[in-house]
């Protein structure tokens, strides 16, 4: 069945009667109409509470071009109205029309699309994407694909991009019923012309690194993977991949070496380099490499091209998805290629069960494993246009590789322009996005980054709408600025950063305030969402930067956090206690060049504006006198005597 998307015009009675007389409804509390996005811009849906004089509500709102759209139940007095996007924001036109004395009622015009789960001829046997508990199985323990297919299918983009998923293996069945294998339409087959002068001859479907040509072999293990990603949904065929439409571009690798391995990343990275310089013209849109291979116990030191093409990768905007060892190991200890090379643009995926347990024969790492994925028998496309079960953290990784891809369908368009014109950075935000969006369960629990399972809906959630504002009320005193006998610090200016609560920690927002002699400042975010983790940091002109002892969530666009109560708050007990009654702790003060380590050169940066009694407000000013003298002097000696530094994860 097609998705239909279809526009609520009308609104049924009964609804309405429960809405208008639900005694719990509150409008006091605008943050739910901040995280509401499904709707048509520039529409509102009103009930007056008698017939109203139209004109005259009409010229209370010319400031933002207010007009009757439609008059959608006369005898309910339901009216659709219609306001400039250009003179104002969505929120604030719903929130002063809400206020008019006539209206009841005041919402948005949401769209909404018919609830389907595909009509692919065994997708009752794909725990995978969908848990009822068959064959034994956990209900609930999968990536939660139908609720995800509701907000998108996959295919293309928000601006148009026709979306690629590469499956670096031995080769796929190009020719699958159930498989949309890219092609490439500025090649001719055959002719031994690089016709679109990318620099490979006869690339029709992808490229062979092994033998150096075109030719793809109808491999079982590469069109297994393919599937899992990108198998053709809701075609009354078969089964249904992570995405229900995208491109799946074969590259070989052939014989299993090095060389290999690289010539076929270096393929994926000149089709993606060439799309984004030619603006979609040449090339193609490879938003995620799949490596379903790797060797067991490698050092990354010993692989440094093969570890360096991950961050080169990730530069033109492609995550790269890679399969942990098949072995009941600790990566991070025993090593593993390609899991365990340091990129931030790889994502590591090891094996779970239909039961949400991790494979008994399945790699972990709390460091370097990403996440989970399921991988035990998973039923997928193989050669010839049929199907077959495999297990392995092969199955796992195109699972990532796929939602990498659904991702990108379903990201909201600034996202997507921001991958245009910050391709790395935006796929570094992509990979936080996954990692903080999975299904936290005991099995992934220390043994991975994320400690979670992949979860493709709560995916697309949060990447489909834009961040929300949010508001930090922060407890913190400066051991400088800090007054033990008054229990009371010298207000000053701070700033604070939040990063991404799951590794590679990246920054995500920064915000400005004032410390009050109570140690105590709201600080304002317009890039964080709600119910995702968070590192508070903490910085200072003169003091040590101090992180959160674990990540937190904003909640109702609200987040409280106390440094100064335990020594515990800070990330690894990184304060000093100045006071006793009441116990208060506080920043370690002396980082006048704040390089993150108290010592020697803040010492004598400090000496040398006190021998010359510099004043007002200057760094060497440590306890906020605005004299750089003695007592500064003892402050960041006392602590560069401790070796104070910055203590973060």
């Amino acid at each position: 069945m097609k998705k239909i998307s279809l526009l609520i015009s009308g609104i049924f009675a009964i609804a309405i009667i429960a809405l208008v007389h639900d005694p719990t409804t509150s409008q006091s509390d605008f943050a739910h109409f901040y995280e509401d996005n499904n709707y048509v811009e520039g529409e509102i849906i009103v009930m007056f509470k008698t017939s109203p004089d139209t004109r005259s509500f009409l010229e209370e709102y010319t400031g933002i071009g207010l007009s009757i759209k439609e008059v959608l139940i006369p005898d309910m007095n339901i009216y659709l109205f219609h306001y400039d996007n250009a003179r104002s924001g969505p929120v604030d036109a719903l929130l002063s029309v809400m206020r008019n004395r006539n209206v009841e009622i005041a919402q948005f015009n949401h769209r909404f699309s018919e609830r389907v789960v595909p009509n692919d001829t065994r997708f009752s046997e794909q725990w995978d994407k969908n848990n009822t508990g068959q064959s034994g199985g956990t209900v609930d323990a999968d990536i939660d694909a139908p609720e995800a297919w509701e907000i998108s299918k996959g295919g293309v983009t928000a601006m148009g991009d026709t979306i690629v998923v590469a499956i670096v293996d031995g080769g796929q069945q190009v020719t699958h019923t159930d498989l949309d294998t890219w092609r490439n339409w500025g090649e001719t087959a055959g002719n031994g012309i690089d016709d679109d002068n990318n620099g490979y001859i006869d690339d029709i479907n992808g490229w062979n690194a092994s033998s150096n040509n075109g030719t793809i072999p109808a491999n079982q293990h590469g069109t297994h993977c393919a599937g899992i990603a990108g198998a053709k949904g809701n075609n009354s065929l078969g089964v249904a991949g992570v995405n229900w439409k995208v491109k799946t571009m074969p590259i070989v690798y052939g014989s299993a070496t090095e060389t290999n391995v690289i010539k076929a990343y270096g393929y994926a990275l000149k089709l993606r380099r060439l799309y984004n310089q030619t603006n979609g013209i040449k090339g193609a849109y490879i938003v995620s490499t799949n490596s379903s291979f790797g060797i067991d116990y490698g050092q990354p030191v010993n692989y440094p091209l093969w570890c360096a093409f991950y961050d080169t990768l990730g530069s033109v905007g492609i995550l790269s998805a890679g399969a942990g060892p098949n072995l009941n190991i600790n990566i991070d200890t025993q090593g593993d290629i390609p899991t365990t090379c340091p990129s931030k643009y790889m994502i590591a995926v090891t094996n779970t069960t239909r039961t949400d347990t991790r494979n008994t024969g399945a790699g972990f790492g709390q460091i370097n494993m990403d996440l989970g994925a399921p991988g035990s028998s998973i039923l997928s496309t193989v050669p010839t246009n049929t199907y077959g079960t495999l297990t392995g953290t092969s199955m796992a990784t195109p699972q990532v590789a796929g939602a990498i891809a659904l991702l990108h369908s379903g990201a909201h368009s600034y996202y997507i322009q921001l991958m245009k014109t910050q391709p790395d950075s935006a796929a570094k935000l992509f990979k936080q996005f996954i990692l903080s969006t999975v299904d936290t369960i005991p099995s992934m629990n220390l043994v991975t980054v994320s400690n979670g399972r992949l979860n493709v809906n709560k995916l697309l959630l949060k990447a489909s709408t834009l961040n929300t504002t949010g508001a930090l009320n922060l407890n913190a005193s400066i051991e400088g600025f800090y007054d033990a006998a008054s229990d009371q610090m010298v207000s000053d200016s701070v700033k604070v950063y939040i990063r991404s609560g799951v590794t590679p920690y990246i920054l995500i927002d920064s915000s400005k305030s004032v410390m009050s002699i109570n140690s105590s400042a709201v600080f304002n975010f317009t890039n964080v969402f709600n119910s995702t983790p968070y590192y508070i940091i903490f910085t200072h002109r003169n003091s040590i930067e101090t992180w959160s002892a674990a990540p937190q969530s904003f909640t109702a666009n609200t987040l409280s956090y106390n440094f100064t109560d335990a020594v515990s708050k800070a990330y690894g007990n990184n304060m000093k206690q100045v006071n006793t009654s009441p116990v208060r702790y506080g920043i370690y003060s002396g980082d006048v060049n704040q390089n993150g380590t108290i010592d020697l050169n803040d010492v004598l940066q400090i000496n040398n504006d006190a021998n010359v009694f510099t004043a007002g407000y200057v760094v060497t000013d440590v306890n906020g006198d605005n004299l750089s003298d003695l007592d500064d002097l003892l402050i960041s000696y006392n602590n560069s005597a401790g070796f104070v530094e910055v203590v973060k994860p």
